[in-house]
Formats: C-alpha cells, sequence, structure tokens
C-alpha cells in the first residue's frame, strides 16, 4: 500500500468558508505546490491523480510565481497540503508537533500554551489533515 502524500480535493470540502480563507492566508504559493481551483457550487476543477494543478512556471513562459501569487488565481484556488506542508502550517501557528505509531494506526500530537490535540489514522496525511482542520 501507498502511502498518501497529500490531501485531496474532496477533503479540502471539509472546511467552512472561514477555514478555507484562513488555509488561503497562510498559503504562499511556491513552485510545484499542487492546488486546485475552487469555483461556485463547492466544486473543486483540478487536475491529476491528486485533483491538483502543479505550479511550474518556467522563464520566458511570460508568467511568473509572482503573479500567480498576486492575481486572482490564489483568491479562487486552495493548496493540496503535502505532509511537510502541514507540519509548517503547525509549527508556524506555535504548535510542536510528535507523531508515534500505534498498532495500525498513526497518532499525531500538537500542542501550544499546554494543551494538546490529538488525532488517530491509518493514514499519516489523513491524521495530520485531521489536526491542521482542528486549528484553521
Amino acid at each position: 500500500m501507498t502511502m498518501k502524500q497529500r490531501v485531496t480535493a474532496a477533503q479540502l470540502r471539509e472546511l467552512s468558508d472561514e477555514q478555507q480563507q484562513r488555509l488561503r492566508d497562510w498559503w504562499i504559493p511556491q513552485q510545484g505546490d499542487a492546488y486546485c481551483y475552487q469555483e461556485l457550487l463547492g466544486v473543486y476543477y483540478a487536475i491529476d491523480a491528486y485533483g491538483a494543478y502543479v505550479i511550474h512556471y518556467t522563464p520566458g513562459d511570460g508568467y511568473s510565481i509572482e503573479a500567480f501569487r498576486n492575481k486572482h488565481h490564489k483568491l479562487r484556488c486552495l493548496p493540496l497540503l503535502s505532509i511537510g506542508q502541514m507540519i509548517e502550517l503547525l509549527r508556524s501557528k506555535g504548535y510542536g508537533v510528535y507523531m508515534n505509531t500505534y498498532e495500525a494506526e498513526w497518532e499525531v500530537v500538537a500542542r501550544k500554551d499546554g494543551k494538546s490535540r490529538v488525532a488517530l489514522a491509518p493514514d499519516l496525511c489523513d491524521v495530520y489533515w485531521e489536526i491542521v482542520k482542528q486549528i484553521l
């Protein structure tokens, strides 16, 4: 079995409008990031196995990562976070992160100000997503 590397567009639909905006505010698009477009009606349009477009501008193609960041694209997009990006998000919010395996499940604990948030799931990506949803 292959370990999932990113959240899916379906998982992004679990977020409230406010959570989606907080995620968008945190995200600074980078070369290679996967994302999907959010259209009206809550339908996410994208391509590839994860439902993702991938930022891959090349010099001289008339576009730039800065143009993506500063234009309307970011306002209509949500990142399909990787495991690493979820850890970065938690750390940027001041959380210490601890992970462990227990039988057939992953456990992730995020601590901040003496309070812990805990999640268990069979897939590491999904357990980090559960924690991220709690803090957004």
